[in-house]
């Protein structure tokens, strides 16, 4: 653990961020909520996959126009997010 309170096992990006920062403490003062768990807590694989799932305005015009290919486009982008961010 370090000296205010951070213990990571699982080394995520947001993890390298914060080792990289000046001002330890500042960092963090600028996260989120859900940025702060993520940080804190070994499973972030759910903040980093809503981070990067593509937009619901893709699926939502695929399937407004029945448009099959552009939805096969979109179920496998959010393939590829699950696929980078496992469940543990």
């Amino acid at each position: 653990m370090d000296k205010i309170g951070i213990t990571m096992k699982n080394k995520s990006p947001l993890y390298e961020l914060w080792l990289a920062a000046e001002n330890k403490q500042e960092f963090i003062l600028t996260l989120d909520i859900m940025a702060k768990d993520a940080l804190i807590n070994e499973s972030t694989y759910h903040y980093y996959r809503i981070k990067e799932y593509p937009p619901i305005e893709e699926f939502a015009d695929a399937w407004v126009k029945n448009d099959t290919d552009a939805l096969e486009v979109y179920r496998q982008k959010c393939l590829d997010v699950k696929e980078k961010y496992p469940k543990p």
